[in-house]
């Protein structure tokens, strides 16, 4: 802010103790804003300095991670194993009922309810066959409801999601 002391000296005693007085409050107007500027630039760099840190956490956490080479097989390599055994092996990963059902027993009433209603979804409306998992996931949640179903009946508690989750099963088992 710019001062003009030759004109302040020129002005009465009385008009300059108004001008000084006036000039003393711009002053600390701009001291307050430039304080506030100050703070918030600060935060910023407190951001700026987390955000830094941060990021050198994730190299050093991405250094460690190792990405696995993928090996491209040739066409001759390709036509080395049999269709059949590829199929065999597909089949063997694909869990059994009782291995889902083990599962289940952590899940809610109303996960088991959603992944049923998907699973009628995919099936009736975009009419498409159930896969091996798919099947066996209906079996194991028929086996979890029934359990829970027998629990309820203990405990005399209503679900309706059980009875729901059981109505889409007995549709999906066909």
């Amino acid at each position: 802010m710019a001062v003009d002391w030759e004109s302040l000296d020129k002005l009465s005693p009385q008009d300059r103790l108004k001008a000084l007085q006036e000039l003393k409050v711009k002053l600390k107007e701009e001291q307050d804003m430039l304080k506030k500027r100050l703070h918030t630039l600060e935060l910023d760099q407190a951001d700026v300095e987390q955000s830094i840190s941060a990021g050198e956490r994730d190299v050093v956490l991405l250094s460690r991670v190792r990405v696995p080479s993928v090996k491209q097989k040739t066409v001759e390599e390709k036509l080395e194993t049999p269709v059949s055994a590829t199929l065999e092996g597909q089949v063997e990963q694909v869990p059994s009922p009782q291995q889902i059902h083990q599962r289940l027993h952590d899940k809610s009433t109303d996960e088991i309810y959603k992944r049923l209603s998907t699973l009628f979804y995919e099936k009736v409306i975009q009419e498409n066959d159930l896969n091996k998992y798919q099947e066996n996931f209906v079996e194991a949640a028929r086996q979890e409801i029934y359990e829970r179903q027998k629990k309820e009946q203990t405990y005399k508690s209503d679900d309706s999601r059980l009875s729901a989750s059981e109505k889409l099963v007995k549709y999906l088992r066909g």
